[in-house]
């Protein structure tokens, strides 16, 4: 197996991406670190030639590509919120990330909340006033509902008395 020779590497980079890539070292082996330049943004690092060659490019201009695909946009959250729970809430601040508070309006009580993008579409975070109402009220009913089931289930009901 003969050594690949640093014209052979820059002939290949070459190859690959034109004059884009200007590498500051001398090619010594696949798997040794270089500094390369992107002449695009001319932000220099460090990659190994085997990893450049495989499709590592500049961790710069990679993260602004990535960011830009993956960006949501204030109307695309809000047709997801729409999807969600129709006009029942209406969102007071722009959308920025999923992790960046919000101000909200619950439009059917009109108590006004923050709340992350992430968590009132993931996890179902909703108004705290009306969801700790609904707790209330579900857990004034517990105790009613399961005197009506056990009546119903029970043919010795009315052998019990329940002090309420």
């Amino acid at each position: 197996m003969t050594k690949k020779s640093n014209e052979t590497f820059i002939k290949e980079v070459y190859d690959l991406v034109g004059d884009e890539y200007v590498f500051l070292e001398e090619y010594k082996l696949s798997n040794k670190h270089i500094n390369v330049k992107h002449n695009i943004c001319n932000h220099e690092y460090s990659v190994t030639p085997v990893n450049f060659l495989r499709g590592r490019k500049c961790p710069e201009c990679s993260k602004r590509i990535v960011g830009e695909k993956n960006r949501k946009t204030n109307t695309a959250f809000l047709k997801e919120v729409y999807d969600l729970v129709g006009d029942e809430y209406t969102f007071l601040e722009e959308y920025s990330t999923s992790k960046t508070p919000m101000l909200v309006r619950h439009n059917k009580c009109g108590h006004e909340y923050k709340v992350t993008s992430g968590h009132f579409t993931s996890d179902k975070t909703r108004c705290p006033i009306c969801m700790r109402n609904i707790s209330d009220i579900n857990r004034r009913n517990t105790h009613e509902n399961f005197i009506k089931i056990f009546y119903e289930k029970r043919s010795d009901a009315d052998e019990y008395n329940f002090i309420t």
